[in-house]
């Protein structure tokens, strides 16, 4: 029994059959052919570089440094989430916790996909404490606890910082890895997602209308939170 063949090796029948239907003898492979004898097939080596362009070192390492930046920074998000689930407290504490375990969830899941790709590609991705806190670009969480509202708002904050810095990437990895490209497209998506989670369910009213009567002599009407549209956390109307 013969082991089976590498990625990339094509087998091909060692014997021809010619039109006469008689079996033609094989030959020999010469020195220079790209072809060696194993187990009475032809085994033809097929370059992988003709069918993917090979990068260049330059290439290899932007992929490696954004990747890297990418497991440092989702690691960092997941211990944001963490954080931010224990030190909270106001009304809407349950409501947070609970988005706050599945964004702990989804960062986990990011972070193992993005180092997986990295360790694809012959990369060692470093997701060390000492690591993390030295190079995250994900937005600080304050120490102790803070109300609900504004626990939603600094999570809010660190996913928009982030989903500004994986379109930065998308646009860096576009032309030196296009499979990479599309795991930070989708890694994006998610995040984008999960920043419209946390902006439409804890954002404050902004406005507060009065009770004065227009100049038709209308009067305004209070604001109701399930019809009235918010501005994002942070944003403050003039």
């Amino acid at each position: 029994m013969h082991g089976l063949p590498p990625v990339g090796v094509r087998i091909v029948p060692c014997l021809r059959v010619g039109a006469t239907g008689t079996t033609q003898p094989r030959r020999q492979p010469s020195a220079s052919s790209p072809t060696r004898w194993r187990g009475g097939l032809v085994v033809a080596l097929i370059s992988q570089e003709r069918r993917l362009p090979p990068a260049t070192v330059e290439q290899s390492r932007i992929v490696q440094q954004v990747l890297q930046a990418c497991v440092v920074d989702l690691v960092d998000l997941g211990l944001i989430g963490a954080q931010a689930r224990v030190c909270v407290h106001g009304p809407d504490m349950r409501a947070v916790r609970e988005q706050a375990d599945e964004l702990v969830a989804i960062a986990r899941e990011l972070a193992e996909t993005a180092a997986d790709r990295a360790a694809t590609l012959g990369s060692c991705p470093d997701g060390r404490a000492a690591t993390v806190a030295e190079r995250s670009s994900a937005e600080r969480f304050p120490a102790g606890s803070h109300p609900d509202g504004d626990v939603a708002e600094a999570i809010a904050a660190t996913l928009t910082a982030l989903v500004r810095q994986f379109r930065h990437r998308i646009a860096v990895t576009g032309a030196a890895d296009p499979a990479t490209r599309r795991l930070l497209i989708d890694t994006t998506a998610r995040l984008e997602h999960l920043r419209w989670m946390w902006h439409a369910q804890f954002a404050r009213p902004t406005r507060v209308l009065s009770e004065r009567p227009r100049p038709g002599g209308a009067p305004h009407s209070r604001h109701d939170p399930a019809t009235d549209p918010l501005p994002l956390a942070g944003v403050r109307s003039a």
